[in-house]
């Protein structure tokens, strides 16, 4: 999964799929890219914000997802399609753009709080305390954005085969 999901520019020039944009007027709004490492059954999911995008462009900032694959519930996995022609998604600005994309949702076993994220924010402008915003938080649900359909379905059964390697086990409710 990290061979193909991760970017690894200076490896080879692949550029990973864990990308997501979203775009208003043909401006990026809103961009991030997601990444992930992982150490045995233990895998870190980390978001960055783009911050040339229009909604993020006084700060950078980074969340990190930290779980154990043996406590997702694999009936959980779901994946979310969106259809850039249905949704009036401004995919003309670029002949590189691919706005057909995908989202692979899930969640711990019973709704568990045992994804643990801790979120970092840089405010550029801003100086003193409020400089930098710093906080931890639990979760019980994430999801792996995909800029590719069909690698989403690969990835999917991946991420599936991976959490029932692991010990993943369905929710008893």
């Amino acid at each position: 999964m990290d061979n193909t999901y991760n970017s690894h520019e200076g490896q080879g020039g692949a550029f990973g799929h864990g990308t997501r944009e979203y775009f208003v007027d043909s401006n990026l709004w809103r961009g991030e890219t997601v990444s992930f490492a992982y150490h045995d059954c233990t895998l870190t999911l980390r978001v960055q914000g783009n911050p040339i995008a229009k909604e993020t462009e006084d700060r950078d900032s980074v969340t990190t997802e930290t779980f154990n694959l043996g406590d997702i519930d694999p009936d959980s996995i779901k994946d979310f399609q969106t259809d850039s022609s249905r949704d009036g998604m401004a995919c003309s600005i670029s002949p590189m753009m691919n706005c057909d994309s995908e989202t692979i949702d899930f969640e711990t076993r019973n709704q568990a709080p045992l994804i643990n994220r801790f979120h970092h924010i840089v405010y550029w402008k801003a100086t003193g305390t409020d400089h930098i915003r710093q906080w931890h938080d639990k979760s019980f649900l994430s999801s792996f954005p995909l800029d590719n359909i069909q690698y989403g379905k690969r990835f999917e059964a991946a991420f599936r085969h991976a959490v029932d390697l692991c010990g993943g086990k369905k929710s008893t409710y």
